[in-house]
């Protein structure tokens, strides 16, 4: 088939971005054409994708969006393809990649009043709605059981639209069989000496991901364990500001930022526990992630996730509504119970061994051809 995947912008580093890599990989492999319609491609573009850039320039990030999705429906290599596949809500797809949340329940639940009847909400609401109202024909491929209610709760689409899919992370991400030796070596490339705890937080967005919840909760500890606590920081953001609060609570030379890094399944291998109290996470990827390395996690119940967190037995999940205080409570108590923190990292490594964490990409492919199928049939 031919098929036309659109995405708003690529970079390298973003969980989203990721999957729906790996996704037009696997149907690359299957033999199928691939155009990727963007306003940006950043890092290298493979080989192998017919890449159209759309150029947008209206002056707000909604109004952006907007225009992004009239121009690239008015454009006949999107149209003339086989099928239209998104990471993102437009108009005119045949399937879904579903990497955020209902953006209709954050606007009403938690919200002001007003904030309904300004021009981002409206865009926003009539972008998804064009994907998940009812009566319509595109196909929603989930990334956590979670997200359903909420899109059928405001838009009622139909149950027989969803299609759940496996977790999908890397399989490197899996703890190696030379795991000590990885986390020494990243360890002493990272200046982390043996009697320091190093914590880990992955994510692009750092305010999405609760980097400042995080930075607190470092500065709560008691002063015997901040001399002790190493906390480096992964992702694609601005950390000026982050960077600025933890100087503030007297943390700064306790928090590292490292930027977007693609030695990712090192760190998780040298971390001692992965911290990742998000505000809003649809999938959180990251906590599948660090099941399959073994390590353990505090996090909150706003990560997709967070569910797996707590069927593996393999960390703490905070629940919502969030309060920073319990976060802090737990972080000492996980710190302080070294024997607790072996228990979860076994419960991991045990509970990886018995979930398919890696099927998303092929799982994904399978569904775009079966969606494809169904559509040459009607």
């Amino acid at each position: 088939m031919v098929l036309a995947a659109v995405i708003y912008k690529f970079f390298p580093y973003g969980g989203v971005q990721l999957d729906f890599r790996r996704i037009i990989e696997e149907c690359h492999r299957r033999g199928h054409k691939i155009m990727v319609f963007a306003t940006r491609w950043e890092g290298e573009c493979p080989g192998f994708v017919e890449l159209h850039l759309v150029s947008v320039s209206a002056c707000s990030n909604h109004a952006r969006m907007a225009e992004f999705a009239r121009k690239v429906n008015a454009m006949p290599e999107f149209r003339r393809a086989d099928l239209r596949f998104g990471a993102v809500r437009i108009p005119g797809l045949d399937a879904y990649f579903a990497g955020d949340n209902c953006y209709a329940a954050k606007a009403l639940d938690e919200k002001p009043f007003f904030y309904r009847f300004m021009p981002r909400c409206r865009t926003y609401r009539k972008l998804e709605e064009s994907v998940f109202a009812r009566g319509g024909k595109c196909k929603i491929m989930l990334i956590v059981p979670g997200q359903q209610p909420n899109f059928e709760r405001f838009y009622h689409t139909e149950p027989d639209r969803f299609h759940l899919l496996p977790p999908g992370i890397p399989e490197d991400r899996k703890r190696p069989d030379n795991a000590d030796e990885v986390r020494r070596v990243k360890r002493d490339e990272l200046g982390v000496a043996d009697d320091e705890v190093m914590i880990l937080e992955i994510g692009s967005g750092f305010a999405t991901k609760g980097v400042d919840r995080a930075v607190r909760a470092v500065a709560a500890l008691p002063a015997a364990w901040k001399q002790r606590i190493r906390f480096f920081v992964v992702g694609r953001d601005n950390p000026r500001r982050f960077a600025a609060l933890a100087r503030r609570l007297r943390v700064g030379d306790r928090v590292t930022f490292l930027g977007g890094r693609g030695d990712v399944p090192a760190l998780l291998q040298a971390a001692d526990l992965m911290l990742h109290p998000a505000v809003n996470d649809a999938a959180a990827a990251v906590l599948a992630e660090a099941i399959v390395a073994g390590l353990p996690v505090l996090c909150t119940a706003a990560c997709g996730f967070s569910a797996l967190i707590a069927q593996a037995r393999s960390g703490v999940v905070v629940p919502q509504p969030f309060e920073q205080a319990e976060l802090d409570r737990q972080l000492a108590k996980m710190l302080e119970t070294p024997a607790q923190l072996q228990a979860y990292q076994d419960n991991a490594i045990l509970y990886a061994d018995t979930v398919d964490f890696y099927g998303r990409e092929k799982e994904a492919a399978d569904l775009l051809e079966r969606f494809l199928r169904e559509k040459a049939e009607k």
